[in-house]
């Protein structure tokens, strides 16, 4: 039982994915109770110099086994962000061109479309455009796992993109009968060094889903620099399902979604906010967090980049 209780403690003090950590705390539990065992021994007028060697043979045999597979976790880990890399990129085109082809159909590009099929051209090109987000999590996923998710850091007007966005958004809250507000409450500029591509991505990945998640109500998107610690600042408070604590806690894990929202919208695969999130922290200074007052009360998300004034 002593044994069982260590690996536990030793699962708590590992960050490594599940398999391999399953693995250290095992390792850290044998080497914990060697010694407890050695030191008891020691201290006995007792001590039987062979059981003490042949413990720490027996160690020595339980370390290489757990070491050689270490090594086969780490492999097959690795192998799969390759399998889940190339899948994705060879997934991007085709998807692309249908999201791309149904767009113009949408806006008439190749002449008028009968109404009729109005409808199924509509249905085509968003679940292309949720399979384009999807994949696109997928190899920000396996880049940022491998370290090799590329930044390019510009000087970035956060206004106008939030206003791009918002221009972006506004026929969707619309079409949902929600409110898209911006709120700007000082009149500094807000600059701040990021890779906008990646930053919009960010943005529009907390919009995204402050809209899906708000049944009635709407979302407000205030940016403000807080001159104080140089940062700029941008909320997107929803007025949403709301979150409960141990959503709060788990929100920003991989493959992570709130409890109430995977219930009602079985789309999603509780990447976006870890990307999110992993990509804001390469900037200085990023930071982003949530808020919530419980569930059915709302969301906020907090987004702070280091400013330029700094």
């Amino acid at each position: 039982m002593t044994f069982f209780v260590l690996v536990f403690i030793g699962s708590q003090l590992f960050e490594s994915p599940p398999g391999v950590r399953l693995l250290e705390s095992a390792l850290f539990a044998a080497l914990l109770v060697a010694c407890i065992i050695y030191q008891h021994g020691v201290q006995r007028d007792d001590v039987d110099e062979g059981k003490i060697e042949a413990l720490e043979h027996q160690l020595r045999k339980v370390e290489w086994k757990l070491a050689v597979t270490k090594e086969r976790v780490d492999m097959l880990d690795q192998r799969k962000r390759e399998f889940v890399a190339v899948v994705s990129h060879q997934l991007r085109a085709p998807i692309t061109a249908v999201k791309g082809y149904s767009s113009m159909l949408i806006e008439e590009s190749y002449g008028k479309v009968p109404a009729r099929m109005s409808d199924p051209i509509n249905k085509i090109f968003l679940s292309s455009k949720r399979a384009a987000e999807l994949v696109t999590d997928f190899l920000d996923l396996a880049n940022i796992e491998q370290g090799v998710l590329l930044y390019n850091f510009t000087s970035v007007d956060i206004g106008i993109l939030i206003h791009d966005l918002v221009g972006e958004y506004s026929s969707i809250a619309k079409k949902r009968g929600l409110t898209l507000k911006v709120n700007f409450p000082g009149k500094e500029m807000l600059m701040a060094t990021a890779d906008e591509s990646k930053l919009r991505q960010i943005l529009s990945n907390l919009i995204d889903n402050a809209l899906k998640y708000t049944p009635t109500g709407g979302v407000t998107i205030t940016a403000e620099l807080d001159q104080e610690k140089g940062v700029v600042r941008v909320i997107v408070k929803d007025t949403g399902m709301g979150l409960s604590q141990d959503d709060v806690q788990n929100l920003f894990q991989k493959f992570a979604r709130g409890a109430r929202g995977q219930k009602e919208f079985t789309e999603g695969s509780g990447l976006g906010l870890y990307v999110a999130k992993k990509m804001l922290e390469s900037h200085k200074g990023g930071k982003l967090w949530v808020d919530s007052e419980g569930v059915g009360r709302g969301s906020t998300f907090v987004l702070e980049l280091l400013s330029e004034e700094k």
